[in-house]
């Protein structure tokens, strides 16, 4: 009888599946705590009894709650591996070691951005629903004149803020990864592999953007401060940083990073 031969990206898929199935119940509470803050903040304007807008600040404070998820999910997805004795069966399954850093990495990613999307879409409805008509369509045409406007800085922030993310989360499983492989004080080389790990991770990132900033990168009218825990934004005058260098340098780090963190979980992991 012939077997079916399964593809690395069906397994990647699978893999992908499984980690999101194991985020579910943290992001069903987010998910309703999203629902039931915007509730209330609708119930509080239409009452009157806050100043006009404040509604909407607190509606954007979700995104705090959505923000630090990746730094919870980063380190409890690995953790509960151990926990739960099921890194034997992981250990165990015909993947290797870059099909299961992505799936984790890609599962928290998803988390992450789905969320921020429902506390988004979420002060979007609040705002229509509590502003008047006719603001509500000339403060909805102002934004979209601006997204316009600015389109490229703003996919710039994007595609770097994705990265500065995927740096964080990679960091906090090779910490995690390291803090298993030690088990004595294994919160603690956790910690310190992490907060020194984003030290240095800025620097080479700073470093390279400034050797990277050597080529002829095109011309740019976008001028930022030489700062990689700023925005990852840098303009092309003399002695700051072309956007484009820093964007280059960013993703080299992120290269590095998955690929420091697949060799360890394929040589150095014991259980």
């Amino acid at each position: 009888m012939a077997t079916t031969k399964i593809s690395g990206w069906q397994k990647l898929g699978r893999l992908y599946r499984k980690e999101l199935r194991d985020l579910r119940l943290e992001s069903m509470v987010v998910l309703g705590l999203i629902l039931l803050w915007n509730l209330f903040l609708y119930y509080k304007a239409s009452t009157a009894t806050w100043p006009p807008g404040t509604h909407l600040v607190f509606s954007l404070m979700m995104l705090v709650i959505t923000g630090f998820l990746p730094l919870i999910e980063s380190f409890k997805i690995w953790r509960d591996e151990w926990k739960n004795n099921t890194v034997y069966l992981l250990f165990s399954l015909p993947v290797n070691g870059q099909q299961v850093v992505l799936a984790k990495l890609l599962a928290v990613l998803t988390q992450f951005i789905l969320l921020s999307l429902a506390a988004l879409l979420a002060t979007g409805a609040l705002f229509k629903a509590t502003v008047l008509n006719a603001d509500f369509v000339m403060i909805n045409n102002e934004i979209w004149r601006l997204i316009r406007q600015y389109r490229l800085i703003l996919a710039i922030i994007a595609v770097n803020g994705v990265l500065e993310l995927v740096n964080f989360v990679l960091l906090a499983f090779l910490g995690t990864l390291l803090g298993q492989s030690v088990r004595k004080f294994s919160g603690w080389v956790t910690g310190t592999f992490f907060l020194v790990g984003m030290y240095v991770a800025g620097k080479l990132a700073t470093w390279l953007a400034i050797v990277l900033n050597y080529l002829p990168w095109p011309a740019t009218n976008i001028r930022l401060p030489l700062n990689f825990r700023d925005l990852s934004i840098y303009s092309t005058s003399s002695g700051d940083i072309s956007i484009y260098a820093g964007t280059v340098a960013l993703l080299l780090v992120t290269g590095l990073l998955f690929i420091a963190t697949v060799l360890f979980y394929n040589r150095r992991v014991e259980l």
